[in-house]
């Protein structure tokens, strides 16, 4: 994300609208906010969300060495 944010906002930000008085907007934010900040931003959480529900799993504990000798179970 952080090497799509820093160009796209330096490239978006400082570009100088066509018309003077005018700040292009989508949806509301600043044309370099939303394609430099909010559609990355959205993009890692939907990664993370699938990367969590989809893709990493619990992995059962299994007792350390110092553990099974002294004959302590874990619980």
């Amino acid at each position: 994300c952080f090497a799509w944010s820093i160009p796209v906002c330096y490239w978006l930000g400082y570009t100088p609208p066509r018309e003077p008085d005018a700040l292009p907007l989508i949806c509301g934010f600043p044309r370099w906010a939303f394609w430099g900040i909010l559609v990355p931003w959205v993009c890692a959480d939907v990664a993370t969300i699938v990367f969590c529900w989809k893709i990493m799993r619990d992995a059962p504990l299994e007792p350390t060495a110092t553990e099974s000798r002294a004959g302590h179970g874990g619980g």
